[in-house]
C-alpha cells in the first residue's frame, strides 16, 4: 500500500493487515486482536509505532497490547504479559506488578510457605480491584490527563 494515503502519524503496519484495518475503521479493535496479528506484533517490536500514536486515543488498543519482554524475563514477568508502562499509568497494574515481582523473588526458595509469602501483595491487588481501579477511566488515567491538557491547550509534560 502506498504511504501517500496513510494519515500523518499512523503506522503503515496498521493498514498491512486487512482484519486490523477493517476493525480499526469500525472502531472495534481490541488488544486481543492486536496480539493475534503477527504483522502488527513485528511492527511494534521494530518500533514502527511512535509514542505519540500509542499515547493517543487512536493507539490505545495497541498501547494495551504492547509487551516488551527481555531475554532475562521469566515466563510470568510483567513486561512479558503487559505493557511495562501500565505500572506507571494505573494503580491496579502497579499492584499486579508488585505481586508478580514477589512471586518471582520467592519462587524455588526452600522454607517459604507458598500460601503466605505474597499474601500482602495479593491482598493489596485484590483491594485495588474492589476500589473500582479496574474501571476504564482509572486504568487509562494517563490518556485522560493528556486529553484534558490538550483541550486546555497546555503542554502535557
Amino acid at each position: 500500500m502506498s504511504s501517500a494515503h496513510i494519515p500523518y502519524g499512523f503506522p503503515e503496519a496498521l493498514f498491512d493487515s486487512e482484519k486490523i484495518s477493517e476493525a480499526y475503521t469500525r472502531k472495534a479493535i481490541s488488544p486481543a486482536m492486536v496480539r493475534e496479528d503477527p504483522n502488527i506484533l513485528e511492527a511494534m517490536a521494530n518500533q514502527e509505532f511512535t509514542n505519540e500514536f500509542l499515547r493517543g486515543y487512536q493507539g490505545l488498543p495497541f498501547y494495551m497490547a504492547k509487551v516488551a519482554p527481555t531475554d532475562e524475563s521469566s515466563a510470568i514477568a510483567f513486561e512479558r504479559n503487559f505493557n511495562p508502562m501500565l505500572k506507571h499509568d494505573s494503580l491496579y497494574y502497579n499492584k499486579v506488578g508488585d505481586m508478580i515481582s514477589c512471586v518471582e523473588r520467592n519462587v524455588g526458595k526452600d522454607g517459604v510457605d507458598e500460601n503466605t509469602v505474597c499474601a500482602k501483595e495479593f491482598k493489596a491487588m485484590r483491594l485495588t480491584a474492589f476500589r473500582n481501579e479496574l474501571l476504564y477511566h482509572n486504568v487509562n488515567k494517563r490518556f485522560y490527563m493528556d486529553l484534558i491538557s490538550y483541550k486546555r491547550h497546555e503542554a502535557p509534560f
